[in-house]
């Protein structure tokens, strides 16, 4: 991002936004690992940092946002937003998005932590008995936990969720199963928008 002037100390400023739909709603994000939630109002994942009254004239501005989509996502938007209450102009170049879909469940990863290890044998030893499965996840052979399922969980040992999982392990997804989306300008977007946020 770049601005060619100093922004005013108000409403002025430019971010970039992830924005979430269940295909009605917008919604709040799962997890962000980087940016920061909008406002309830406009939920999301806002950039960081901001363009603003604090950015250097003339300077472009590296930001980024990253988080999780919450449960019951249809769609996802990518905004760039100049929102103008005065006098300025804020530049956006070479926007780029990726969506990385979920890893798969690891059959005999009682605990979900994509890898079957001592922990998942640990969960499985504690729920010995138990009249149904729910008590440990990614369990393959159905009913409830039963000594069948330590060897499920023994025959599928270090798997992971991860390129080079072996023996028994769930399908990995190649690499062109992942969507790659990739915004590049042309040239510099000029976005200049007055709205009130």
């Amino acid at each position: 991002m770049l601005t060619k002037n100093v922004l005013p100390a108000n409403a002025t400023f430019g971010l970039l936004k992830i924005v979430w739909s269940d295909g009605v709603n917008d919604l709040v994000p799962g997890t962000i690992s980087i940016g920061q939630a909008g406002p309830p109002a406009n939920p999301g994942i806002e950039a960081v940092p901001h363009l603003d009254s604090f950015s250097t004239p003339n300077t472009w501005q590296f930001t980024q946002a990253r988080g999780v989509a919450p449960a019951g996502t249809t769609s996802v938007k990518m905004f760039a937003l100049f929102v103008d209450q005065s006098a300025g102009t804020g530049y956006f170049d070479d926007l780029q998005a990726t969506l990385i879909p979920p890893q798969p469940a690891v059959p005999g990863d009682y605990n979900n932590n994509k890898v079957v290890d001592a922990a998942d044998y640990t969960l499985w030893r504690d729920n010995l008995g138990a009249p149904t499965e729910a008590s440990i996840n990614n369990n393959g052979d159905g009913g409830g936990v039963t000594a069948s399922d330590f060897t499920y969980w023994k025959t599928r040992f270090n798997n992971t969720s991860g390129p080079g999982a072996g023996g028994v392990s769930a399908a990995v997804p190649e690499p062109a199963s992942f969507v790659l989306l990739m915004m590049a300008a042309a040239g510099r977007c000029i976005w200049r928008r007055r709205a009130t946020y």
